[in-house]
């Protein structure tokens, strides 16, 4: 699930094929976009058998009026990071203590990520990104002392913390 490498294949709903008694509990939530993010991993954690295959037998299409093939960003798009805190609150009821920290860690990355694009946006929109730096401090404020990030992360999201811009110029002298 947090394997980069497949991480989309892990979320996305629609490349698997499931039991129907996994979805006797669980259901898509109303009105949310990217609801696959809110389901899939409560789908895989409540699975008996996964079975796994790199055989290409889905097409996906992807339409140039979806919310992934805009890339306008609009409020709705905040969505996905309540269910990052709804799977990193599931796995800390469960236990799963590391599970949890990842799912943590990949909302602020991700945060950081749509904060980034958002900005550079030629028609940005500054409420969406003074939300989503809002979201992202709560988030981190709630998550750095009791999560397990690592030094490289708590400098990373400190930094994005105190100043976006700052951000940027940094990771843009790393990157070079």
């Amino acid at each position: 699930m947090f394997d980069p490498e497949y991480n989309v294949q892990m979320i996305i709903c629609t490349n698997k094929l499931y039991k129907k008694a996994l979805w006797d509990t669980i259901r898509f939530p109303i009105g949310k976009i990217q609801e696959d993010e809110f389901t899939t991993y409560k789908l895989i954690y409540k699975a008996k058998t996964i079975v796994y295959t790199d055989l290409k037998m889905y097409y996906y299409l992807q339409r140039s009026d979806s919310i992934t093939g805009t890339g306008k960003m609009s409020r709705k798009n905040l969505q996905v990071f309540d269910a990052f805190s709804e799977r990193a609150t599931f796995f800390e009821k469960e236990g799963l203590k590391e599970l949890s920290a990842r799912s943590n860690q990949q909302s602020l990355n991700r945060m950081i990520v749509t904060y980034q694009k958002a900005s550079a946006a030629p028609d940005n929109d500054k409420t969406i990104l003074q939300a989503l730096k809002k979201k992202f401090d709560a988030t981190y404020c709630s998550y750095k002392t009791k999560s397990l990030l690592s030094t490289k992360d708590r400098v990373k999201n400190g930094l994005f913390s105190i100043s976006p811009t700052l951000f940027r110029v940094f990771h843009n002298l790393i990157a070079k």
